[in-house]
């Protein structure tokens, strides 16, 4: 290598890559890799970063130091949530704690923690037909990344509680009114969830699982994506994870932990009417 290539990759961007690892030739390996090999490495060396696999890090030392140097200082991290693997949403955890760029990215129909559920994710199939829009996702949302401000739930939650905390010091007369407030809030939100466990734990029946017809209305990828999201989004509105599977054939979303009372899901099934413009969407609730 000569000596201006040297410097060029000493001065590039750097991507670290967080995924689901496995032994070499597990089925979780061969998996990571087709995604970071055929989609991730090619978008990243398009826009100008070099791309970090944990498991192609060759420098000797302490591979866990090593790991959490990247999260930390690293330009952009790139998730793989797939799998929910530990090691990954701890290590994502990290990156959220420092405030900087990251992209996640998530097989469709993992079923996703409800800390994280509401945030922005890009889906995808482990297909061949998908891996052009993949790519062009995930570039669209580094590229945006730039000019937009890092937010995310752990941030989130530091600036609440920092904005509580000069409320609670400030000894401005007018903050009287805000504490007076934030504590009306905190009562309001105790009794608001209070009563929402216990409706909830008398309509909720874990016997059965929501099965959603769409009928004979066209779902193409995208807005297969965009009807699950939809779901999702209402399911957590009433505070309920959910898990999503397609049924191609029949043209049926089975939804589990979706077996709530009927006027959730009666809810649900007007707005994939009015949202996509579909006729002819029922429902059933089935026995596991």
């Amino acid at each position: 290598m000569g000596k201006s290539e040297f410097q060029k990759s000493n001065n590039q961007q750097k991507c670290f890559i967080i995924t689901p690892v496995g032994n070499p030739d597990s089925e979780i390996r061969k998996k990571a890799d087709g995604v970071i090999n055929a989609i991730i490495k090619p978008v990243l060396y398009e826009l100008g970063y070099e791309a970090i696999p944990p498991h192609e890090m060759s420098k000797s030392g302490s591979i866990t130091q090593q790991v959490i140097e990247h999260i930390i200082n690293d330009d952009l991290v790139i998730a793989n949530l797939t799998g929910l693997n530990p090691n990954v949403m701890y290590e994502l955890a990290i990156r959220h704690c420092v405030k900087k760029p990251i992209v996640c990215i998530i097989e469709r129909n993992t079923q996703l923690p409800f800390d994280v559920a509401t945030e922005r994710f890009i889906i995808y199939d482990d297909n061949f037909s998908n891996v052009i829009s993949l790519k062009d996702n995930i570039k669209k949302m580094i590229m945006s990344i730039k000019d937009n401000e890092i937010d995310n739930p752990i941030y989130r939650s530091i600036k609440e509680i920092d904005i509580v905390k000069k409320i609670s010091e400030s000894k401005d007369p007018n903050s009287n009114a805000l504490k007076l407030i934030l504590n009306r809030l905190g009562k309001i939100e105790n009794e608001v969830n209070t009563r929402y466990t216990d409706n909830f734990n008398k309509k909720f029946n874990t016997d059965f699982y929501a099965l959603i017809k769409l009928g004979n209305n066209n779902i193409c990828d995208k807005t297969l994506s965009q009807i699950n999201s939809l779901i999702i989004e209402h399911y957590i509105s009433h505070g309920i994870m959910v898990a999503l599977i397609y049924n191609k054939e029949k043209n049926e979303i089975i939804v589990e932990n979706g077996n709530v009372d009927n006027k959730i899901i009666d809810d649900l099934i007007s707005l994939i009417e009015i949202e996509f413009d579909f006729s002819d969407i029922g429902y059933e609730l089935l026995p596991f």
